[in-house]
């Protein structure tokens, strides 16, 4: 952190200037606009960082962006919109849109079998309270008909 002076009107001011915290913000922006990948105005950068960022900060920030050659400004009258270059995100290749590709046929395939013996198990799962009750019925009616003659000796 770096501290300088400066006397106004017989009163001390001090700024601080925080470039650590200035470069995490720059991250932050710079992060967050690669993975939207659309262009943004700073009002909507702020709003959509929840604030992280104050709008004045974020305007540095996106001036010193464009002077890295990092982010394209296009002015529409006196509002400035910002977009990622897109010289500068990784593309995918063919054969990993191929990969990609396979693996989404192959989970929903998977999804499918799921769902089918989902409706299997649960098919099976409301005939079993049926089933169960009726066996326990023929089981108590054995028992007791087992017990009462056991039980019963004649005089």
């Amino acid at each position: 952190m770096h501290r300088t002076h400066a006397k106004r009107k017989g009163l001390i001011v001090l700024s601080f200037t925080h470039s650590r915290t200035h470069k995490k913000s720059e991250k932050l922006v710079l992060d967050y606009l690669t993975k939207q990948n659309r262009p943004y105005s700073v009002t909507d950068i702020v709003s959509n960082l929840h604030a992280a960022v104050s709008k004045a900060e974020c305007q540095r920030i996106m001036n010193a962006l464009v002077e890295k050659d990092l982010v394209t400004a296009k002015l529409y009258g006196k509002q400035a919109i910002y977009v990622v270059r897109q010289d500068t995100i990784d593309t995918v290749t063919p054969e990993e849109l191929a990969a990609i590709d396979n693996e989404i046929t192959m989970l929903q395939s998977q999804i499918t079998e799921s769902r089918i013996r989902h409706k299997q198990l649960s098919s099976g799962y409301t005939a079993l309270p049926q089933a169960s009750a009726l066996k326990i019925e023929e089981r108590i009616h054995c028992a007791q008909k087992s017990s009462f003659s056991f039980l019963f000796i004649p005089p």
